[in-house]
């Protein structure tokens, strides 16, 4: 989810004629996320995981400083508050999800059962509060 706000900013980054700040900003991740990796790498592929989270969380408050408050003047207050619809949104499909891992059936089914679920639980919050989507696919309220 944190690597994914990312995705945005090199759109923002190109409106606005600035791509040295991306350029920069990568120099640096290439060399901060192999470092992250190998430090997890001592703890296996779930150390690799919770390394990369943890960095990408380390990362935020930086990525707002050089990129995004340098590119629309957007304080902290408000790039951290549009991490927390989606936050809030896959807590509860995430809890709505839990109930699935107490069916004893196979694996493969437990998967896919977790996935529809989660996935139908978040799109149906997203369709609900996201009123601009809600009206761009003509959906009548």
């Amino acid at each position: 989810m944190i690597r994914s706000t990312g995705n945005p900013i090199g759109s923002l980054v190109m409106a606005t004629g600035k791509v040295h700040l991306e350029f920069w900003w990568n120099l640096g991740m290439f060399a901060v996320l192999p470092l992250s990796i190998y430090i997890g790498s001592y703890w296996g592929l779930e150390g690799i995981g919770y390394s990369l989270v943890i960095t990408m969380i380390l990362c935020l408050i930086p990525m707002w400083y050089f990129m995004v408050r340098a590119l629309i003047k957007a304080s902290l207050r408000e790039y951290l508050y549009t991490f927390l619809q989606p936050f809030i949104f896959i807590v509860i499909s995430a809890t709505t999800t839990v109930g699935v891992s107490f069916i004893q059936i196979n694996i493969p089914t437990q998967i896919l059962l977790t996935i529809a679920s989660f996935g139908s639980v978040y799109t149906l919050l997203h369709l609900y509060f996201k009123t601009n989507l809600v009206v761009f696919l003509g959906i009548k309220q």
